[in-house]
């Protein structure tokens, strides 16, 4: 059978898929939330997400103007799911030892959902945008805890003294245990609210039991 010289049989190049902005916005936040998953912060470049779609590099910066917007974005989706995970408790509308204990719960959970991000969030001090917003985010947990903790002691569920400065106290224990004992050590988020909300219970109603 004679063959064509100089010809091949070759397949036409793939066409790349065409998305929203939205869409491929999320693409590389997943992306780049697997690599955390992964590699941890330090294996976190601009290369590393992009890989993972079918997105050329300049792409990135379209969307994002770096690795800390990225950081940022990934930090407030996991602050609204935390936030979210203990509005029964901070609204009121489950008080007391038990909602607080359902609060401390959930929010284990939620951080252990986020928990590649949260702990890279906070052992990342390379660039001031994402350290201060970590931050304000801690003194938004503790400012929403003191709240709670003045409306309870209102109702006459708890006298706990200097509500303040007793919630930034209880508020810095769980980022750091929370850091420790679900980021680094994946344990079981149920066991530890367990030991917290013994804390939490002990300090605020001291008369009552988890």
């Amino acid at each position: 059978m004679s063959t064509i010289q100089g010809t091949h049989d070759t397949a036409p190049p793939p066409r790349r898929r065409r998305r929203t902005a939205e869409v491929a916005r999320r693409e590389i936040l997943d992306a780049a939330a697997a690599v955390l998953g992964d590699r941890g912060l330090a294996g976190l470049s601009v290369e590393a997400p992009m890989a993972a779609t079918d997105m050329q590099r300049p792409s990135f910066y379209h969307y994002f103007g770096g690795l800390p917007d990225v950081l940022l974005c990934l930090l407030d989706e996991a602050q609204d799911d935390l936030i979210a995970s203990a509005m029964p408790y901070i609204a009121g509308e489950r008080r007391g030892a038990a909602g607080l204990a359902d609060a401390i719960l959930a929010s284990a959970e939620s951080w252990a959902k986020h928990r590649d991000i949260l702990l890279a969030v906070h052992d990342h001090t390379g660039d001031r945008r994402v350290a201060e917003r970590y931050r304000a985010i801690v003194d938004e947990w503790a400012n929403v805890a003191a709240l709670r903790l003045k409306a309870e002691r209102r109702e006459g569920r708890t006298t706990v003294k200097r509500p303040d400065a007793v919630a930034a106290a209880l508020t810095l224990m769980n980022i750091n245990v929370f850091a420790d004992r679900l980021g680094r050590s994946r344990e079981n988020p149920a066991a530890v609210a367990s030991v917290l909300s013994q804390i939490w219970i002990s300090t605020v109603y001291p008369d009552m039991r988890v």
